[in-house]
This record gives structure tokens, C-alpha cells and sequence, in this order.
């Protein structure tokens, strides 16, 4: 028997970062930020949009101490493959502005 392909990422992405690697002192939230935002543009030479005055605002609004836990009404992917339904995610992305429009984080 096969398994399914591909692994939802981008609902678990900041919750596990913040239980693995912020929460435990392994990274400091701002070395975190810097490694999920900057450091994959910089590597692929994308880029960094500045947050400027007269500029579309692209941004996340977030708490790194959120605890909560990832269930199923979570999945907003067309996969569903993923380990870690139920399990306690630490920080949560509470607004998203994509070009200037507020995205909506339900």
C-alpha cells in the first residue's frame, strides 16, 4: 500500500517552529522571523519588500505565545496529510496583509 503524497505545511509551519524552536531557546523569535521571511528570498534572490509609507502593506500580525492546538478544522489545504492534528502549537498568526488587503486568518 502507497501512502498519500505531500504533507500539509503552512498551517503547522509557525506553531511547530515556536513549540521546537523559540519556546525551547534554540532560536529568539526575531531569528526565526528572519529564517521564514528573509533568508529563503535571499537564497533565491527574490526581493525583500520594504514596509513603507505609500506602500501595500504585506505583512503578518502575529503572538509567539499563543498556545493552541492544531485540529482539523485547521486544514485549509487540498492535503490533509499531516501527523499533527492534536498536538499544541505555540504562536499564531492573527492578521495577514497580502498587497495591502487584509487576508482573512479564520
Amino acid at each position: 500500500m502507497a501512502a498519500p503524497f505531500g504533507i500539509l505545511g503552512l498551517e503547522t509551519a509557525w506553531g511547530l517552529t515556536g513549540r521546537e524552536l523559540i519556546d525551547p531557546g534554540v532560536l529568539s523569535m526575531q531569528e526565526a522571523v528572519h529564517k521564514v521571511t528573509v533568508a529563503p528570498r535571499e537564497i533565491l534572490h527574490i526581493p525583500i519588500p520594504a514596509l513603507a509609507e505609500g506602500q501595500p502593506a504585506n505583512l503578518t500580525i502575529f503572538d509567539a505565545t499563543t498556545e493552541w492546538t492544531f485540529e482539523k478544522k485547521d486544514i485549509h489545504s487540498k492535503s490533509v496529510n499531516t501527523p499533527f492534528v492534536g498536538e499544541r502549537m505555540v504562536g499564531k498568526a492573527w492578521a495577514t496583509y497580502n498587497k495591502g488587503q487584509l487576508v482573512d486568518n479564520a
